[in-house]
């Protein structure tokens, strides 16, 4: 009796262990590539912040922050699709 309860800890606990993993391995890389988006975003909108202070041109930073937050937003969908 307590035998099979061991082994039914294992399996689910190998199965937790795969959790967010393909056969091939790719739910690592593509939570890497998912944090990845989020970081240039947030740069690409720091950059148009800098762009919008010193050059003060407001349309470029405006672009900046929108396209920023454009690839923010896609590794944001991407890292909860993963």
């Amino acid at each position: 009796m307590f035998r099979e309860s061991s082994e039914g800890f294992a399996r689910i606990h190998n199965l937790s262990m795969r959790t967010g993993r393909d056969e091939a391995g790719t739910g690592f890389s593509m939570r890497l590539l998912a944090r990845i988006l989020q970081l240039a975003g947030l740069i690409y909108m720091g950059f148009g912040l800098f762009v919008g202070l010193y050059e003060e041109d407001i349309g470029r930073e405006v672009r900046f922050a929108i396209i920023g937050g454009l690839i923010f937003t896609a590794g944001w969908l991407l890292q909860k699709r993963v």
